[in-house]
């Protein structure tokens, strides 16, 4: 009847708020403090998706900014971070390979490895001769080591990511092991990545 197909229609214009939202941290962090305009944020929504219904379109920022209220404070995490060491390594590779024979692996000093569905990952200090998909060769790896209670709080990767999409970093490759958060990057952004992290309390 009409009103499942409305009920079906905003559902579907939710989701499509919410997804495009999503892709934009700086409207996410805009929303959990408060500092949007709505009226201005609801009419570039719709005019990115193509969405008639203003309403609508307003109701689901409003629903998805209660939600994130409900993820880990902006303090929560900067206390998490202000207690996270950093590391950085230079003369890093990164290989990417549909196959790769791992027994390579007994050979190599130090590495990292990420195994896809469809691809593998090698982030080592060695250089190989690979039949690869991708490579970054002569880069820099930095380690952000956290406390237990990491585990404990929601939103730091995010936050971390944000703050560097904010200053126009590219992240090569991210990737986490327990309490140890990793990014790759070219070697000519080391300057801007250690202000960056210096900012969200990282030392």
């Amino acid at each position: 009847n009409m009103m499942t197909k409305k009920i079906i229609e905003k559902r579907s214009i939710a989701q499509k708020v919410e997804g495009w939202i999503g892709k934009h941290p700086f409207i996410i962090a805009g929303l959990k403090k408060d500092i949007i305009n709505y009226s201005s944020l609801t009419r570039e929504i719709q005019k990115d998706l193509g969405i008639k219904n203003f309403d609508a379109v307003l109701v689901a920022i409003r629903r998805y900014q209660k939600k994130i209220k409900w993820i880990s404070s902006d303090k929560k995490i900067t206390e998490i971070l202000e207690k996270s060491t950093l590391e950085i390594k230079t003369g890093v590779n990164v290989y990417i390979s549909k196959n790769i024979d791992l027994h390579i692996l007994n050979k190599l000093k130090h590495f990292h490895l990420i195994q896809g569905a469809e691809s593998v990952t090698i982030i080592t200090d060695s250089k190989l001769l690979l039949n690869f998909i991708k490579k970054w060769e002569n880069v820099m790896e930095i380690k952000i080591k956290s406390p237990i209670t990491l585990e404990t709080i929601s939103g730091i990767m995010g936050y971390i990511c944000s703050a560097f999409a904010e200053r126009g970093l590219n992240i090569l490759e991210t990737y986490s092991c327990y309490t140890e958060t990793f990014f790759v990057f070219e070697k000519k952004d080391l300057t801007a990545v250690i202000e960056v992290l210096e900012k969200i309390g990282v030392r």
